[in-house]
């Protein structure tokens, strides 16, 4: 089912998949179109919504990573007329991850689709009276882009949730990417939106409360970048106990310190090259029992307490 926001804007809210949005107007558009498994169930909600094989002009993936775009192929076969919007960084972008490929066994992967429309930073398309603004926000990833509608709305993909600082872009030093995404936070802040509409989770619109919040937490972050570490690998971990439910914390170890001397010995992370990866996985561990993340039993088995992205 289909949530009515007002302003014709809906929302198919996903766990696994990213939240999907359609937007009503003279072009209808879809924003982000989910994870791949859950593809052809997305669409047929969709479907039974009401929406016909004309009803989108045009999809618009806010970022590159498999839960966002894993529906375009099947969304595209539907809606055959439609155009995918993606960031000029993308095809860069996906071609270093196909490059380097750092955690292909665990990470989810999404079919190859076509960008019909590459956009970038303040470019803007105009449909009957709705004003798309495209603004880059890097720091999730290269390529994110978040979607500004009629100078009111922001649709942010990964880039903006209103508890948490995501997960960084581990294709760049990780303090890099932070910084990036401190610059994407600053640019957002000087905005007026009514609602924000991120990738995961409820819409929100005290964004004054929510700047403050990540001012406070990236700047942690900057000071310390173990704590960055264990925010970004946590999500790494989420995919792992996805694929592999019941390792023990000794079992994991070793696994998760050949992951994380993959970006080392890629020079991508200069910053923890004489990490102890151990102590970080396990204060990871820690955070995630904390946030209800994951369950350990008493065989010290741990198990995925929800969906993925399910505590966003």
């Amino acid at each position: 089912m289909l949530k009515d926001f007002d302003n014709g804007i809906f929302l198919l809210q996903g766990k696994k998949s990213s939240n999907i949005y359609f937007i009503r107007g003279k072009d209808g558009i879809i924003i982000d179109t989910g994870h791949p498994h859950q593809a052809k169930e997305n669409l047929n909600v969709l479907k039974d919504f009401g929406l016909f094989p004309s009803d989108v002009k045009y999809i618009i993936n806010t970022h590159s990573h498999p839960d966002h775009v894993g529906g375009n192929v099947e969304f595209l076969n539907y809606f055959s007329n439609a155009k995918i919007i993606n960031s000029i960084k993308t095809q860069p972008y996906l071609a270093k991850k196909k490059q380097y490929a750092l955690y292909e066994d665990i990470e989810d992967v999404a079919d190859t689709y076509p960008i019909h429309i590459e956009v970038k930073d303040c470019e803007c398309l105009e449909s009957g009276n709705t004003k798309i603004k495209f603004i880059e926000t890097p720091g999730h990833t290269v390529d994110s882009i978040s979607i500004e509608i009629n100078e009111e709305f922001l649709f942010s993909g990964d880039t903006l949730y209103q508890n948490i600082v995501p997960q960084v872009d581990y294709y760049d030093d990780l303090p890099e990417s932070l910084s990036l995404l401190k610059a994407t936070y600053n640019k957002l802040a000087t905005k007026n939106y009514k609602k924000v509409f991120p990738g995961h989770g409820n819409p929100f619109d005290n964004l004054g409360k929510v700047f403050a919040m990540l001012k406070r937490k990236t700047d942690k972050f900057t000071d310390n970048p173990l704590l960055l570490l264990v925010n970004t690998i946590c999500p790494l971990l989420e995919l792992y106990f996805k694929k592999f439910p019941g390792k023990t914390t000794d079992e994991i170890l070793p696994i998760f310190n050949e992951y994380l001397n993959r970006p080392v010995s890629a020079n991508f992370w200069p910053t923890f090259k004489d990490t102890d990866f151990n102590d970080t996985v396990e204060k990871a561990l820690f955070l995630m029992k904390a946030m209800n993340m994951i369950t350990i039993n008493d065989n010290g088995r741990i198990f995925l307490t929800g969906e993925l992205n399910e505590h966003l």
